[in-house]
């Protein structure tokens, strides 16, 4: 009797260890997600910026990757003032989309008050942050 509880346990915990690694990885498929940008882009300023749209410049930052996935933001300054910030994204896996989804509206509203990179992080999206922030703020740095 021990011998069929142990081995039921054990095939048990294969079937989740299982089911948990095809969910995480997404049965190997990286997902991605692109915000678009409000405003479309034409020509090359001097300087770093990627562009110029009726007096605004954007500027994107470097892109960001750790294992979950990389982020990349690119911002919109009109008169010196971030107006826009979007990101693109290429996460792992659906969680780490549902993260992201859940934290980037949090941390651009918060960007556009502050009018830089000197925010604090979301709660429960710590890397997504730390990625989103780090880009946000090379891009910021290009502005001169």
């Amino acid at each position: 009797m021990t011998t069929r509880r142990n081995s039921a346990a054990l095939l048990a915990s294969a079937g989740i260890l299982a089911t948990g690694w095809s969910i995480g990885t997404a049965h190997g498929q990286t997902l991605t997600t692109t915000v678009p940008a409000t405003s479309t882009t034409s020509g090359t300023t001097a300087g770093a910026a990627s562009g110029t749209t009726s007096g605004a410049t954007t500027y994107t930052g470097t892109r960001q990757s750790d294992r979950w996935g990389s982020l990349q933001v690119t911002i919109t300054v009109a008169s010196g003032k971030i107006t826009n910030v979007t990101y693109t994204t290429t996460a792992g896996d659906g969680k780490s989309l549902s993260i992201e989804a859940r934290a980037t509206p949090t941390l651009k509203s918060e960007v556009l008050a502050a009018q830089s990179a000197q925010v604090s992080t979301v709660s429960g999206a710590t890397y997504t942050s730390t990625k989103y922030l780090t880009s946000l703020q090379s891009a910021i740095d290009q502005m001169g």
